[in-house]
């Protein structure tokens, strides 16, 4: 019963004590997809103004590419076919094995 309250007050001062590029950084420095090449699934992404042969927002089912990292937004960069897009959602976890309440 503490647990949650703990973490939620832990959470709180950590981005009280930091500006939103210092945690972009932080987050940046631990994304350990960087360099790699990903698969992500149920994406909704936007491509990245003079690298993106796509104009608008793009949203698909499955997206895979080579990760380049983490930008300014703190969104996951991947450079697909369709150039370089900033993922804004996403999952690395295919639907059908994402866990269901079976209850």
């Amino acid at each position: 019963a503490e647990l949650v309250p703990a973490l939620l007050a832990t959470i709180a001062a950590a981005s009280a004590e930091e500006t939103v590029p210092d945690l972009i950084e932080r987050y940046r420095a631990r994304c350990s997809l960087t360099g790699g090449r990903v698969t992500l699934h149920d994406v909704q992404a936007d491509p990245v103004p003079g690298v993106a042969s796509v104009t608008r927002p793009l949203r698909a089912a499955t997206l895979s590419g080579h990760c380049h990292g983490i930008d300014d937004q703190g969104r996951l960069l991947v450079a697909t076919a369709a150039g370089l897009l900033a993922v804004v959602t996403g999952s690395l976890t295919p639907p059908e094995q994402v866990w269901t309440d079976q209850r």
